[in-house]
Formats: C-alpha cells, sequence, structure tokens
C-alpha cells in the first residue's frame, strides 16, 4: 500500500483512475491545484472512479444510513447517491468547494 496524490480538476464532473478499493484520504489545494490524496496499493489495476465538485449552497438531499452509521447525499438533479469526501475555502471568492464521490 502506498500513499498517491491526484490532481483533480476544477469543474463539476471528475473521473480519476486509481485501484477500486482505494481510499480517499484528503481533499486540499496544493501550489493553486485540487488534490486528493490516496491510500491505494498500486498492484490491483485501475478503474474510473467518479466525483462532483459541490458549490457552497447547492441544495441537496440528506440520507442518513443507520445501519453503517454514514451520511450519504443525493444530488436531486442527477439523483446520484454521493458520500462526502472533504471540504475546502474557494480562495479568492466567497464560500467553500465540497467532494463527494458519486456511489451509483
Amino acid at each position: 500500500m502506498q500513499i498517491h496524490k491526484y490532481r483533480v480538476s476544477d469543474g463539476y464532473d471528475v473521473t480519476i483512475h486509481m485501484p477500486e478499493d482505494a481510499k480517499v484520504l484528503k481533499f486540499d489545494v496544493q501550489d493553486g491545484n485540487l488534490c486528493i490524496w490516496v491510500l491505494e496499493d498500486n498492484y490491483k489495476p485501475s478503474v474510473g472512479r467518479h466525483f462532483k465538485i459541490i458549490e457552497e449552497g447547492t441544495e441537496l438531499y440528506i440520507r442518513a444510513l443507520k445501519k453503517s452509521g454514514l451520511m450519504y447525499v443525493v444530488d436531486p438533479t442527477q439523483m446520484e447517491t454521493m458520500e462526502y469526501i472533504g471540504t475546502i475555502p474557494t480562495y479568492g471568492c466567497e464560500g467553500e468547494r465540497h467532494l463527494f464521490e458519486v456511489l451509483d
């Protein structure tokens, strides 16, 4: 297992190729770039994992799963279930950006 950094393109829908069972550890800005740090087994094959960057104030529906204790959100425009990854401030303007992984 190793920790790898991936740049996250600055857009609403993002696909990053990494092992399917890789664990996202952190979402942050480094040298002006959006990045995620991931714990992964680099010997496993890569798959496209889908993420969304949601601006502060976007309407989302919350769905708590009591069995796992995790909270998921549903994008009402896409009806996709997403898991929250992290939040970063939006430098130079108001608000924050939130990263979610699309689970559907």
